[in-house]
């Protein structure tokens, strides 16, 4: 890497630097090492300053003592779905290649292209293998993922919507079933604000329980989904409290119809109707 590769991806270093001008040399022996070498190597202590040795060869066997100076974050260098990897960064200069990347944050689309233009006119004979924003070179490597997300929210979506008939369903159900306890209780003088509150409570009651159930079998296959997640916890607690509030949200609403049903229920008419 060169300097000012850590700052243009967004890679925090943890500790020590990045790279600078000093470390452009051929004999320059600093590297940077990510999280997980770090923790391996030096478990609990400090990684910054010391040293490792590499077999970098040719001849085999020939070995160099390379200086931790960075420790950075942990990243994906292959794919969304790798385990945590051992890493280690050393500059351009090091390793001297007939092939390298060229990157440049911008937020304009015309960059690739004009980064080619010049290219060719520094070197005509200078073949460019790929050339794009680093969303569109990764988009296919994300597809999986992509598609992952895309059926999970289409069944978490029909999910949504079956509960919300269910308790549509069961709170409707249970209000016809209690008119005539209804019908006695407003003739005896309740309110409508209390009867409307006691058949809302029930429904939430029950949406309670029923997403406690499912929040503890979603935590169990959660471990499933580590592969498709990057940047967040398996067990993320607000995932799991956002999809309990909209299910409470959703629950409230379903039960909103039959409850102001209830309460409008004239009670002379239901105990007629018994």
């Amino acid at each position: 890497m060169s300097p000012g590769y850590f700052e243009t991806l967004r890679i925090a270093i943890l500790s020590g630097r990045a790279f600078d001008g000093t470390d452009s040399g051929l004999v320059s022996d600093a590297v940077i090492i990510n999280e997980t070498l770090a923790r391996r190597l030096f478990p609990g202590q400090g990684a910054v300053g010391r040293s490792i040795v590499h077999q970098s060869g040719p001849p085999p066997g020939t070995s160099r003592v390379l200086r931790i100076v960075g420790v950075a974050r942990d990243g994906k260098y292959r794919s969304l779905g790798e385990e945590q990897r051992a890493f280690i960064y050393m500059p351009a200069t090091q390793t001297p290649s007939s092939q390298f990347w060229v990157l440049a944050r911008t937020s304009r689309s015309d960059v690739p292209a004009q980064m080619q233009a010049v290219l060719k006119t520094m070197d005509p004979n200078l073949p460019v293998l790929q050339a794009g924003t680093l969303t569109d070179i990764t988009a296919f490597s994300l597809l999986p993922q992509r598609i992952a997300v895309w059926i999970a929210g289409t069944v978490g979506t029909i999910a949504l919507l079956l509960a919300m008939i269910g308790v549509y369903g069961l709170t409707a159900h249970a209000v016809a079933q209690r008119r005539r306890e209804i019908g006695i209780r407003m003739a005896l003088g309740a309110l409508r604000g209390q009867v409307l509150r006691v058949t809302v409570y029930r429904s939430l009651l029950l949406t309670t329980i029923g997403s406690m159930i499912g929040l503890a079998i979603a935590a169990g296959l959660a471990q499933a989904l580590t592969s498709f997640l990057y940047g967040i916890s398996p067990l993320d607690p607000l995932s799991f409290a956002g999809a309990a509030a909209l299910l409470g949200v959703v629950a409230l609403i379903a039960s909103a119809i039959p409850a102001r049903r209830a309460a409008s229920l004239n009670p002379v008419e239901a105990l007629r109707a018994e």
